[in-house]
């Protein structure tokens, strides 16, 4: 899995980004529970990609699978590790997405953007520890080919883009 190895051309940083373990001593990329007031929106107007977020996480509520929680949003990020998306030392994700009719895998970096305080810029989860919000969101725009801060898209097209509903 090229996700594990050590990324060979450095990302262009952006003027205040830092990487996840710069933000966080123990970063997790699934949700540690399913709570729709924790993911808040950030200084980017990304709202369509935020409402189809929560429009996945009330369905987990509503609609449990077996006895426990049917995340729709863990199959979204890799690298992954027992079924579960895990924190890549090397600072490269993929994310699969749901784009023209077949899934894609997206490439990602960890640098997050962050105001001269050090808080995300974009979409979070409101436990610092928690990246799977700005890795999801960034896939989106980057599907895009358009930055954060101009992503124009319904939530319905992104509940699509995620879930393949």
């Amino acid at each position: 899995m090229h996700y594990l190895r050590k990324r060979t051309e450095k990302a262009k940083p952006l003027a205040n980004s830092r990487r996840i373990p710069e933000i966080s001593r123990s970063p997790q990329l699934s949700p540690a529970a399913v709570d729709l007031c924790t993911v808040q929106q950030g200084k980017y107007p990304t709202s369509a990609i935020l409402c189809a977020i929560v429009c996945l996480l009330s369905h987990m509520q509503h609609h449990p699978a077996k006895g426990k929680m049917q995340n729709r949003l863990d199959p979204v990020l890799f690298p992954r590790q027992k079924g579960a998306p895990v924190h890549n030392e090397y600072g490269i994700y993929g994310a699969r997405l749901r784009f023209n009719g077949c899934d894609r895998l997206v490439d990602l970096d960890d640098c997050m953007e962050c105001d001269a305080e050090g808080a995300l810029c974009g979409s979070h989860a409101e436990c610092r520890d928690e990246f799977w919000v700005p890795l999801v969101e960034r896939a989106v725009a980057k599907i895009y080919g358009e930055g954060l801060g101009s992503v124009e898209t319904t939530p319905s097209l992104e509940v699509f883009h995620l879930a393949g509903w």
